[in-house]
């Protein structure tokens, strides 16, 4: 998720959403959305009530879909965490 957002920077939750199968999956993409923005990597706006969330990327520029700096180790860590 933490690509796609950065590789089109503005997007819709419904599209990061479009190809789940199962009300799980929505759940756990909302959920990493969520660390998402406590790491202070996107920002989230909803114009209306209940309307289409909006996120928008605020993080830096990704190498190789990667944030600077960040190693395998970091990658399989944080995978490890919400395995």
């Amino acid at each position: 998720m933490r690509r796609r957002v950065a590789e089109r920077g503005r997007v819709t939750f419904t599209s990061l959403t479009a190809d789940c199968q199962h009300t799980l999956e929505v759940v756990a993409r909302f959920l990493v959305l969520l660390e998402l923005y406590r790491q202070q990597l996107v920002d989230v706006a909803q114009e209306t009530p209940l309307g289409e969330l909006t996120v928008s990327w605020t993080g830096p520029e990704l190498v190789d879909g990667r944030l600077p700096g960040e190693d395998d180790d970091a990658v399989a860590a944080a995978a490890a965490e919400y395995a």
